[in-house]
């Protein structure tokens, strides 16, 4: 799977109570009708207990220059507060952190869910989304790389 080039996106999700989020790469678009992507997210991540709580989410495409962003929301037992600085966030409607300067953001209600394995699978409808221009920054080989546009 380290030879899989991805996209790096922060997943993240609030409660009443707390919130927080991790970086990953295991996301994908499902379905346009009605507008879902699946996410996969392990049941031992600091976000999976808020995520099912909730029942909803964001999912925060990075842009290239967004690596110390990525960096944070993957160190383990980092405090939420820690990942959360730096970073301007706002919400849009479900309540779920959304990062205001992604490449693009997706908040979502869980649709369906369920356990496989290490991981669970979380089916998103998608309420509303943002995007702006720019590259993506993505996950190679232990690596985190950007594209270079061609001439």
């Amino acid at each position: 799977m380290r030879k899989l080039a991805a996209s790096v996106v922060v997943i993240t999700a609030c409660s009443e109570r707390q919130k927080n989020g991790l970086t990953a790469t295991a996301m994908c678009s499902l379905s346009t009708d009605p507008q879902s992507i699946l996410i996969c997210v392990n049941k031992d991540a600091s976000a999976t207990e808020i995520i099912l709580q909730s029942r909803c989410f964001a999912v925060n495409v990075l842009a290239e220059h967004q690596q110390e962003i990525a960096s944070l929301f993957s160190t383990p037992k980092l405090a939420p507060e820690q990942r959360f600085s730096g970073a301007c966030w706002r919400e849009l409607k479900s309540g779920a952190p959304v990062l205001t300067d992604a490449l693009a953001s997706l908040d979502c209600e869980v649709a369906t869910h369920f356990l496989y394995g290490t991981h669970y699978v979380f089916v998103g409808r998608v309420l509303a989304m943002q995007s702006r221009e720019g590259f993506g920054l993505l996950y190679w080989n232990g690596q985190y790389r950007t594209l270079k546009e061609s001439a």
